[in-house]
C-alpha cells in the first residue's frame, strides 16, 4: 500500500475540488475516484416526462390523446343537437363538455408556459386555434355564474366554436418529420411511414374539416326555421350529399344566410380540395419513381456481383428474338389453314373438296 504525504494528500484534494468545480456540467473526472465520475446519464430538473423541451411541444403519445379528445368532443356536440335526449343525458353530456375544456385549458397553459410566456407565441395561428377551443368553456362558466347571455350566443356561436376545434388535428401534419413521429406513436415502424401518406392524411382532414364546421354553421342558421334539419347528424348529411354530389333535392336551405353558408363552402372546397390532391397525386409519382429507381439499381447491383447475367433476362435480345420467330411461324400456320378453309367454301361441287386429312 503507497502512502501518500500531507503535501500530496492536500494537492490530491485541491485538484478534486477543482475538478468538481470545472466539471459540474458533466459530473465526472476520471482522477477523483467513484463520486466524481459515473457513466449514469444526469437528469436534468426541467425533463419531464410528457414533454420534448427541445420542440416545445408535448410528446406524440399526449397530443394522440388529445386528438382523441378533439374527435369527442365534436361528437359530443352532435349528440346534444337530437331533440330526443333525456335531461340525464344532457347533464352527462355537460360534464363531458367541462371536462374536456378543463383539459383544453391546462394544456393551453402549459404550452404557453414552455414558450416563456411569450407574447408573439399567442399570434401564432395554432396558438389562436387553441384559444379558440377554450371560449366555449368559459362562457358556459360565466352563464352558469349568473351572466346573462344571448340565446344565438349559446345556442349558435358556441356550438360553431367547439367544432373548430378540429383545426387542431392540423398539427400532426406540420411537416414529415412531425407526422413521423406520431405515426411511430401509434405503432407504425418508422420505414412505414411514407411522404404520399402525409399528404393522404392532409386531404381526409381537409375534407372532415370543411363537411363539420359547415354543417355546424347550416344547423345553426337552418334549426330553427327549417324542418328538415333538425339536428347536426342531419345537416353532416346534407353537406356530404350538397358537397360530393348535386344533393338529392329532399334537403334544401330554407335562409339567405344558409344558402351563403353553402355557396361559401362549395367554393373553398373547390379551390382547397384539389391542390391537396394534387399534392397527393404528386407524392404517389415520387413513391412510384422511387420505387422504379430502387428495382433498376437492385438489378444492376445484382448483374454487378454475378447474380443476374444480361442473358438470363426475359427481355433479353435472344430470347425476345426467339420469340418472334415463334410468333411469326404460328401466323404462317394459321394463314395456311384459313386458305384451305376458303378454298373449301369457293369449290363448286362437292367433288372438288379435298378430305379432311388433308387440312389437317
Amino acid at each position: 500500500m503507497i502512502k501518500l504525504s500531507e503535501k500530496e494528500r492536500k494537492n490530491s484534494g485541491d485538484s478534486c475540488s477543482d475538478s468538481l468545480t470545472d466539471s459540474s456540467s458533466t459530473g465526472s473526472d476520471p482522477e477523483c475516484g467513484y463520486f466524481l465520475h459515473s457513466d449514469a446519464p444526469k437528469k436534468n430538473k426541467d425533463e419531464h416526462p410528457i414533454f420534448d423541451h427541445s420542440s416545445r411541444t408535448f410528446l406524440p403519445i399526449i397530443e394522440i390523446a388529445l386528438a382523441i379528445l378533439v374527435i369527442l368532443s365534436s361528437l359530443l356536440v352532435g349528440i346534444g343537437t337530437l331533440e330526443w335526449i333525456s335531461p340525464e343525458v344532457e347533464t352527462a353530456l355537460d360534464y363531458g363538455e367541462a371536462f374536456i375544456c378543463f383539459i383544453f385549458t391546462v394544456e393551453y397553459i402549459v404550452r404557453w408556459k414552455m414558450h416563456n410566456f411569450s407574447f408573439r407565441y399567442l399570434l401564432k395561428p395554432m396558438s389562436i386555434v387553441d384559444l379558440l377551443a377554450i371560449v366555449p368553456g368559459f362562457v358556459k362558466a360565466a352563464a352558469f355564474f349568473g351572466a346573462e347571455m344571448p340565446e344565438s350566443i349559446l345556442e349558435g356561436a358556441l356550438i360553431n366554436l367547439r367544432l373548430l376545434r378540429i383545426l387542431r388535428l392540423q398539427r400532426a401534419l406540420t411537416d414529415h418529420d412531425t407526422f413521423h413521429s406520431f405515426a411511430q406513436a401509434l405503432g407504425f415502424h418508422s420505414s412505414n411511414v411514407k411522404s404520399y401518406q402525409l399528404q393522404l392524411a392532409r386531404v381526409l382532414i381537409t375534407v372532415y374539416t370543411l363537411f363539420s364546421v359547415t354543417a355546424g354553421l347550416i344547423y345553426t342558421a337552418e334549426h330553427t326555421v327549417n324542418e328538415s334539419l333538425p339536428d347536426y347528424f342531419v345537416s353532416l348529411y346534407f353537406c356530404i350529399i350538397t358537397l360530393t354530389t348535386v344533393g338529392f333535392g329532399d334537403i334544401s336551405p330554407a335562409t339567405s344566410i344558409g344558402r351563403m353558408i353553402i355557396s361559401g363552402a362549395i367554393l373553398f372546397g373547390s379551390v382547397v380540395i384539389p391542390i391537396q390532391a394534387a399534392a397527393l397525386a404528386e407524392a404517389l409519382l415520387d413513391r412510384d419513381g422511387q420505387k422504379k429507381n430502387k428495382d433498376i439499381s437492385l438489378d444492376e447491383t445484382m448483374r454487378t456481383n454475378g447474380a443476374l447475367k444480361a442473358e438470363d433476362s426475359p427481355y433479353s435480345p435472344a430470347i425476345m428474338s426467339s420469340r418472334m420467330d415463334l410468333l411469326e411461324s404460328k401466323v404462317d400456320e394459321t394463314n395456311i389453314r384459313l386458305d384451305k378453309l376458303l378454298s373449301l367454301l369457293e369449290a363448286p361441287t362437292k367433288d372438288s373438296i379435298p378430305e379432311t386429312s388433308e387440312m389437317v
